[in-house]
């Protein structure tokens, strides 16, 4: 697999998921790693947006881990038909 340059679409994946780790690794950020209580508000609940967010990074870190999983799958599949 070959990046095609800054917009190829694994290279995006990439730097949002990393981003999404750099906002989450900051300590005391988010009022759930003081009291990790929180984690169980529901998200309808005011000042429940950290779940959102935790729920959007979650889909966009399980991407990045499996694009690339079926990518090399689909490749390996191709290249044992064509032997």
């Amino acid at each position: 697999m070959k990046a095609l340059g800054p917009d190829d679409e694994y290279v995006g994946l990439a730097e949002a998921a990393v981003a999404s780790f750099g906002a989450v690794a900051i300590p005391g950020k988010y009022w759930v790693d003081m009291f990790p209580i929180l984690r169980f508000v529901p998200f309808w609940f005011p000042a429940a947006g950290f779940r959102h967010k935790a729920q959007a990074w979650k889909i966009l870190n399980h991407k990045f881990r499996d694009l690339p999983w079926e990518w090399t799958k689909a490749t390996m599949v191709c290249r044992l038909q064509v032997s």
